[in-house]
């Protein structure tokens, strides 16, 4: 489920939609903000894989988070 295989479509895998949804966190989003803007999206469409895509990113410091605020985490 984290990456594609012959039966998980790149679309439907939690690492490339952990990547869609790194690239739209702005600086001042809250993990509820986030979620209104995103919870009509059909590859993301319950708030259990929202939490899992979340979750996953927090996992592998691409995010952190601030008094309620998102945050990426800038690597070299």
């Amino acid at each position: 489920m984290i990456l594609p295989t012959k039966n998980i479509k790149l679309e439907d895998s939690i690492i490339y939609l952990s990547g869609l949804l790194l690239n739209q966190i702005h600086e001042t989003d809250t993990v509820s903000s986030l979620w209104e803007r995103f919870k009509s999206s059909n590859s993301i469409s319950s708030f259990g894989r929202y939490t899992l895509l979340l979750s996953f990113l927090y996992t592998i410091e691409a995010i952190t988070i601030e008094d309620g605020i998102l945050r990426k985490i800038k690597k070299c």
